[in-house]
């Protein structure tokens, strides 16, 4: 029984076109076993290409039978993630190692992976902008019509004017302090639409005194257009101890 695991994460979708050059007619029907976290219910069994689907004592469903090639494979994949699956691991009951399988899994990875960076350049050009007390710099990962909300409830719209108030306040009471994060957490809702949830943001002052002693949670909605990714909305909330 060969055993592949493909890494997804929580509710991501896969980006579309990512197979289009992959010939998947080729293949001949195989009998797959997939298991994904949590219980699906049986009304979504012809959305998935009629396979059975076995809830599992272990919390997992289970959803078994014949794909007649690598397409079916990949149509009935996309649609669970597109529900919000986390998908565990794919069983094919081939003799051989299916190099299309092994291909995909790569693929979505590397995907997967390039669009986090560019995500967490935004949110470096962020601290960037704050440690160089520059309001415009700051502000560019932002849409244009972007929300922000800070720790007190404070709120702004627009890169303007978050460009603004920022520039206000790196030049008077924060002129002496630098932006730092704590671990940073990515989910896709969509492939063109990201949460992004860092564990902790704080300020220290140039002697090393924080600014709030326990700091902020701030919580990202980023949105991609033109294969750019821009903060359309910002929300920081305090963290209370």
């Amino acid at each position: 029984m060969l055993l592949t695991h493909i890494v997804l994460w929580d509710n991501a979708r896969l980006p579309p076109g990512l197979y289009a050059d992959e010939d998947m007619s080729a293949h001949t029907a195989v009998f797959y076993t997939i298991r994904i976290q949590g219980h699906l219910d049986a009304a979504w069994l012809p959305e998935l290409y009629s396979l059975e689907i076995s809830a599992e004592q272990d919390g997992t469903t289970r959803l078994s039978g014949f794909l007649k090639d690598q397409a079916a494979l990949l149509g009935c994949l996309h649609r669970l993630v597109n529900l919000g699956a986390k998908l565990l691991s794919v069983e094919s009951s081939a003799a051989y190692t299916n190099k299309g399988q092994a291909k995909m899994g790569q693929q979505l990875t590397k995907t997967m992976a390039a669009e986090e960076t560019k995500i967490l350049a935004q949110i470096e050009k962020m601290r960037s902008g704050w440690n160089q007390k520059d309001g415009a710099l700051f502000a560019e990962p932002f849409t244009a019509d972007a929300d922000y909300t800070v720790w007190n409830g404070l709120y702004s719209q627009g890169r303007e004017d978050i460009a603004a108030g920022h520039q206000q306040i790196f030049d008077t009471f924060y002129a002496d302090t630098t932006l730092h994060y704590g671990e940073k957490h990515i989910r896709f809702l969509r492939d063109d639409v990201a949460l992004v949830r860092l564990e902790d943001s704080h300020l220290l002052r140039a002697n090393g005194e924080r600014v709030r002693e326990d700091g902020v949670r701030p919580l990202f909605v980023f949105v991609k257009e033109d294969d750019q990714w821009q903060i359309a909305a910002f929300q920081n909330t305090p963290v209370i101890k």
